[in-house]
This record gives C-alpha cells, structure tokens and sequence, in this order.
C-alpha cells in the first residue's frame, strides 16, 4: 500500500544525490541528515500526504521545525533510562523528569496531528492514493 511512497522518496533523494555530482563536481553529503530526512519524509507523505523537505525549501519552515523537533525529542526520550523501572520509589519523586517530559511530548504530537485533522476537515489532502491503491 505504500511502497509507491517509498519508492518515491527514495528516487527524489537519489535524484538529489545525484544533481549534487553533475559534471564530476563533488561535494560532501550528510548522510545522516539525509536518511533523516528520508525518514520523515516517508512518515509524512504517508501521514499528511506531503512532503516535509524539499531542496527548493517549498514546504512550512514552521511546521517541519515543529515535527522535526518533536521526532527527535521522541527518539532522545526513546533511548532514556528511566531509573524508575529500576527503583520504584525514584519515579514517584521524579528524579530525571522523563515521565514529565514524555508527557508533555505526547501533548506536543496530539496538538500536532490534531492541527493534522482539522486542515484535512478544511479541504486539504491527508493522504493521496494512486490509481489502484486500495486504503
């Protein structure tokens, strides 16, 4: 169902690689940049049915700072040691703030897809599906 989003992403970023090295001019590439970028760029077209990076800088600075920052925060947070699974007694006083921190990230990603859902309910495109996708 989404390997046409995929695939897509993937040629857009091989396409930017690609320009980059025209005329055996080379230059240095951030692959980790760009992966993450590919990365959300699938989520989002998946999710919202857009783009978030784009090397002609077309789509909301704001709201791709927005989920940049939230998609980082989560992978920080993922990788947290929360020493309230290990000390019961700690995640009642709240020693590293990760219970906190989590939630307040949860209220940032249901403000998010909810501004998500009411564009759509405006008329704007959530998820566009090619001839013969089926839902």
């Amino acid at each position: 169902m989404f390997t046409p989003i995929r695939v897509d992403e993937v040629r857009y970023l091989l396409n930017r690689l690609h320009k980059g090295s025209k005329n055996g001019d080379f230059h240095k590439v951030d692959m980790k940049s760009a992966f993450f970028e590919l990365t959300l760029n699938n989520m989002m077209k998946m999710i919202a049915g857009k783009r978030y990076y784009d090397e002609n800088n077309t789509v909301d600075l704001e709201e791709t700072r927005k989920f940049k920052e939230m998609v980082t925060e989560a992978f920080q947070l993922s990788g947290a040691t929360n020493y309230g699974d290990f000390v019961p007694f700690l995640k009642w006083v709240g020693v590293n703030g990760l219970e906190k921190r989590l939630q307040e990230l949860q209220k940032k990603r249901d403000k998010f897809l909810q501004d998500l859902i009411e564009k759509h309910r405006r008329g704007g495109v959530i998820l566009v599906l090619k001839k013969g996708e089926r839902r």
